[in-house]
Formats: C-alpha cells, structure tokens, sequence
C-alpha cells in the first residue's frame, strides 16, 4: 500500500518553488520540481512576484518564441534561510514547556 506524504503547508510550498527558481527556470519546471500543477505554481509565482520574492526575465528564444525565466531574488533567498533555519530548529524535537504549564496538569 502506497503511503501518503503529509499535506504540505502554504509555506512549505512557497520554499519549495523559491528553492527550485533559485537560479532561473521557466514556470512548467519550476511546477514540475514543486510537485504542484501549472495554474497552481503560476498563481504563487504572480503572489511571490508582487512581494518581491522572485523576479521574472523575459528571454528570447528566436525571433517568435521568448520564455519567462524565474529567478529568487535575494529576498527570496533570505526567506528560504530562515525557513530552513526554523525548521531544524523544530525537527525531531519534542515540545517544551515552561515548568508554570506543564505542571497545571493540561
């Protein structure tokens, strides 16, 4: 039986897609390496866009046909450090409580 992987927060896949742009793909791979669909991964990169998160270079492939490469800006680099930071910091570990919680009994 085939196991299922956890559903993934809204910042687990911001990180995902900052991560596989970081240097510069077109949106169908940067979907593909995310493990999300076309329309979905387009919408993020628009939000991420706005926010500064990525930037977006439009490329010329001959004289008809361009491309949009995605790339992580630095603030999108920063952004995939402290997520990486927070989660080691929260792997593996067991919660702790302040000694006035944990002894009221919850």
């Amino acid at each position: 039986m085939k196991r299922r992987t956890p559903y993934r927060s809204y910042f687990e896949i911001i990180f995902n897609i900052l991560r596989n742009a970081s240097d510069g793909k077109i949106i169908s791979t940067i979907a593909r390496e995310s493990n999300l669909a076309h329309y979905p991964a387009k919408n993020y990169v628009k939000l991420l866009q706005a926010n500064g998160l990525v930037s977006i270079k439009i490329e010329s492939l001959n004289k008809t046909r361009s491309c949009a490469v995605i790339s992580t800006t630095p603030t999108g680099m920063e952004f995939i450090q402290t997520f990486e930071k927070l989660s080691s910091m929260l792997q593996n570990k067991e919660p702790v409580l302040p000694n006035h919680i944990s002894n009221q009994g919850y």
